[in-house]
């Protein structure tokens, strides 16, 4: 069984803290009196906890990474450029221009 926190850590956790396992939100519910910490999405599988902080800086840097990495694949022929062939036409109207 996870353990139980007071009301003071709880509080804190929910709000500083997300799932470690799939970086969902927190939720607590009452035991007697204390409060027991799960993922909205993981439930009662929750492994534990990493801050906001650390989630958001880890998405940002995946995002960075992806942005560097897909130009090069479609390089490669990896990955497909769903723009190949399209005229600046084309292209522009996609915009809305």
């Amino acid at each position: 069984m996870p353990e139980l926190l007071d009301d003071i850590l709880a509080y804190k956790t929910v709000r500083d803290y997300v799932c470690s396992n799939c970086w969902g939100h927190l939720l607590y519910f009452p035991v007697g009196m204390k409060w027991r910490i799960e993922c909205y999405n993981c439930g009662e599988h929750t492994v534990g906890f990493v801050t906001k902080y650390y989630a958001q800086k880890r998405l940002g840097d995946s995002l960075g990474e992806l942005i560097d990495a897909r130009p090069m694949l479609q390089d490669l022929g990896i990955i497909q450029n769903p723009h190949k062939d399209k005229t600046v036409e084309e292209l522009l109207d996609e915009l809305g221009f």
